[in-house]
């Protein structure tokens, strides 16, 4: 229940943050093809973290206990989300400075 939770709070802050995101670009400008990639970005981002949600409820299951199992698949799934944020964030400077110049 509380993963879920977790989960449910993570879409949102994704969300709104790549709400934010696309009107950021239309407002300076930038191009369709940047807003369209824009969005599959966010697609991944949404993708990831549910897999990660579920990764996580599995690992939980099978380690309900502390283990070193359960701590190195977390820690990777976190990898993974934080990547695809960078990747992210990356994709939003190139689009504005694409915009700018």
């Amino acid at each position: 229940m509380q993963n879920s939770m977790r989960f449910s709070a993570m879409r949102q802050h994704e969300l709104v943050g790549g709400g934010l995101v696309i009107s950021t670009d239309r407002a300076i400008g930038v191009s369709a093809l940047f807003i369209a990639g824009q969005r599959l970005a966010i697609a991944m981002l949404l993708a990831a973290e549910a897999l990660n949600a579920a990764i996580e409820k599995i690992v939980d299951r099978l380690s309900p206990e502390r283990s070193s199992f359960a701590r190195d698949s977390q820690d990777l799934c976190l990898a993974a989300m934080l990547f695809l944020i960078i990747a992210n964030g990356i994709f939003v400077a190139i689009a504005s400075k694409s915009a700018w110049a």
